[in-house]
């Protein structure tokens, strides 16, 4: 078996180079992962949640709004008069709906920026994190819209939606 000095050896010059580059470059790694941190401290997200609201009445539910029923139908899986129902029904039953002062003492979202939140999770099956730039929510608001839009629907339709069929609808 040769060393990997002799000439007939199986590594070039030029490979050994490389592969000392990368153990260098992987110690080198490493060592700076033990080194302790300063701990990072993020600057809080600051959401502008009027004019996310405001954006969304202008493209949704205006009188004259920027994307009409069909752009509306295909968004959120159901037509303009079938939201304003749900939303109407889930202010007039549920407290997390209407909108309150945040801890800070802010106006909080509406209750179309919540449903829309929601409805978006579910037509779309994508994560809360997703909310952030359009409706300018964070995750966990957005999933908690999920969880309270889920358990709202199911309160108030399961008996006339949730039902088990009768002989005439079978």
């Amino acid at each position: 078996m040769a060393s990997s000095s002799s000439s007939s050896s199986s590594y070039s010059t030029e490979e050994d180079e490389l592969i000392c580059q990368v153990v260098k470059t992987t110690v080198s790694f490493l060592r700076d992962q033990n080194r302790p941190q300063a701990p990072l401290f993020r600057q809080p997200r600051i959401r502008d949640r009027k004019t996310a609201n405001e954006t969304l009445i202008r493209h949704y539910f205006s009188p004259n709004p920027t994307y009409g029923e069909d752009s509306f139908k295909t968004r959120f899986r159901m037509i303009r008069r079938l939201f304003t129902r749900l939303a109407n029904d889930f202010l007039e039953h549920f407290e997390y709906f209407q909108q309150r002062d945040d801890a800070r003492g802010k106006p909080g979202f509406m209750a179309t920026q919540k449903i829309t939140a929601a409805l978006r999770q579910l037509a779309y099956g994508v994560g809360s994190d997703m909310l952030d730039e359009y409706l300018q929510m964070a995750k966990k608001t957005g999933r908690d819209a999920l969880n309270h839009f889920c358990r709202g629907v199911i309160s108030l339709y399961k008996g006339r939606y949730l039902r088990r069929p009768t002989m005439y609808d079978i």
